[in-house]
């Protein structure tokens, strides 16, 4: 899940996220942009996500679906 997501879903404002992490509101923004957290934060991150959101959710897209009867 991605943090923006994440947030959102569990209705968590970007400050107070900031807050409960030790760090800045700007570097919580930029983490919900796509800027990939630094490893101490991500695990920080990863900690207070409850494993909701992890290193894979900044590193990788979005899956796309294999096409379906694809033409040779």
């Amino acid at each position: 899940m991605k943090l923006a997501a994440y947030l959102s879903t569990h209705r968590i404002s970007i400050p107070a996220f900031a807050a409960k992490l030790g760090t800045s509101r700007q570097n919580v923004d930029r983490w919900c942009k796509g800027v990939t957290p630094r490893r101490n934060d991500m695990v920080r991150i990863l900690a207070e996500t409850q494993g909701q959101v992890t290193p894979n959710d900044f590193v990788l897209g979005p899956i796309a679906k294999p096409s379906e009867g694809r033409a040779a």
